[in-house]
């Protein structure tokens, strides 16, 4: 029996001819599955700009991850009531 690519580490490849269906698969139903399981997809359109080099394209599809997820870790104790976020001192 072979592997579940949600199990996969190293990546996934998708190919298939233009117009098939691929990036709706992967927005509709592959992202959706894997933030379920606890993971973070990041996906990028490499032909989303064919002027630039796709490593720069990849780089800022992983920048926007993280500034996503850097809000969000502003937002949720906002939610939870948390109005005031600073450190404490100690008197000595």
């Amino acid at each position: 029996m072979g592997q579940s690519p949600f199990e996969q580490t190293r990546g996934l490849f998708l190919a298939a001819p233009r117009g098939t269906g691929k990036s709706t698969f992967l927005r509709l139903d592959m992202v959706p599955e894997l933030r379920d399981r606890g993971a973070v997809p990041i996906l990028v359109g490499l032909w989303s700009d064919r002027s630039r080099d796709p490593t720069g394209l990849i780089v800022e599809g992983i920048k926007d991850a993280i500034r996503q997820a850097e809000a969000g870790a502003i937002k949720a104790p906002r939610q939870m009531g948390v109005t005031k976020f600073g450190s404490g001192s100690s008197s000595g």
